[in-house]
């Protein structure tokens, strides 16, 4: 019988065995056919004669291009992957990811997503909520929509801007006319 990893493609000849080709595998003796590795970021570590299928793993995509027998790649920063995929998805607006992340981390609400790092508000600004998308402002999105506006009347803002819940009133007798 054939071992694992070889194939018999003449029934009843023993001494014809053959290597699974590449992107194939046989886990099973004595078998006359090999198995495709099928699926998003499935391969073969052998070039031939592989006995089973490595997937990418978390973090890491397959990348067909690659020259070498190991064809998984760390996903870029600003993207990630949940494993065996051929690509990385995106992170979501007002979110970031370092290279080989396997989820993106929302920014903090004192802080927007810009060129995927996390940047604290501006000045006189304020978020209603976590993960800003900031970038949006620039083109052309009112602050309003970016959920991120300027800080209201009668309110005071952190000189490095703030979330929402922590905007402070003015104390009776005073007031605050600038934003």
């Amino acid at each position: 019988a054939c071992p694992r990893g070889q194939f018999q493609p003449s029934e009843g000849k023993i001494t014809d065995c053959s290597l699974c080709p590449t992107g194939t595998y046989q886990d099973k003796e004595g078998q006359i056919t090999c198995t495709n590795c099928t699926g998003a970021g499935k391969y073969t570590e052998k070039i031939e004669g592989a006995t089973s299928c490595t997937g990418c793993g978390a973090g890491n995509f397959y990348n067909s291009t690659l020259t070498t027998t190991n064809k998984c790649q760390k996903c870029p920063a600003g993207t990630y992957s949940v494993g065996d995929t051929d690509t990385c998805t995106a992170c979501p607006a007002g979110t970031v990811s370092k290279a080989g992340a396997k989820a993106c981390t929302p920014c903090t609400c004192d802080t927007y997503a810009k060129n995927n790092v996390c940047v604290k508000i501006p000045v006189g600004y304020y978020s209603h909520d976590v993960g800003n998308q900031f970038s949006r402002v620039a083109s052309g999105t009112p602050l309003s929509e970016a959920n991120i506006s300027i800080c209201p009347k009668g309110y005071k803002c952190p000189q490095d801007g703030t979330c929402g819940a922590n905007l402070t009133a003015c104390p009776a007798g005073s007031y605050q006319n600038q934003t």
